[in-house]
């Protein structure tokens, strides 16, 4: 991460009133300017030019295992990535004391914006792996139920609860 010097800024302003707002945000990425180019990427109306730019500046500023980077990963819908690193873990203690993390992160992603199927479903696949590899029926169970999952009769195979 780098501050714009006065030569940056100028091509910045150049490339913008040039009309040319994705030279420029490219411009800032390039030249890891993540500030710059957070702000260029809010003018556009596609909301993949900021994740791109949050995924960036996460990826190459923070360790892996940082709650920081988490927490902003979390934030630009990378769900299923997050919930991959601490379900592929072998080690069922670290699993469960990342999976409080994890979890935590997630329910204030919730309570913060409106509803997301794509957090909830991840949520629901989380509570699928903790029981399935790691055999953590009741932290699937409290998975489930902050997913959304529907109770279901006894009877039914796939029911998650019942």
């Amino acid at each position: 991460v780098r501050m714009a010097t006065e030569e940056n800024l100028q091509t910045i302003q150049k490339l913008l009133v040039e009309g040319s707002k994705k030279e420029a945000w490219e411009y800032c990425m390039l030249n890891k300017l993540y500030i710059n180019a957070l702000i260029i990427s809010q003018q556009f109306r596609d909301p993949e030019y900021y994740k791109k730019t949050v995924e960036d500046y996460v990826n190459k500023t923070f360790a892996k295992d940082s709650n920081l980077r988490t927490m902003y990963l979390l934030s630009i819908e990378k769900f299923q990535e997050e919930i991959a690193k601490i379900t592929s873990l072998d080690n069922k203690l670290e699993v469960v004391s990342n999976w409080k993390e994890i979890i935590t992160l997630l329910l204030t992603i919730t309570i913060e914006n409106k509803y997301n199927p794509k957090l909830y479903q991840s949520i629901g696949k989380m509570g699928d792996v903790l029981w399935s590899k790691h055999d953590l029926v009741e932290l699937a169970h409290i998975c489930y139920l902050l997913g959304g999952s529907k109770l279901r009769p006894l009877s039914d195979k796939h029911a998650r609860i019942v």
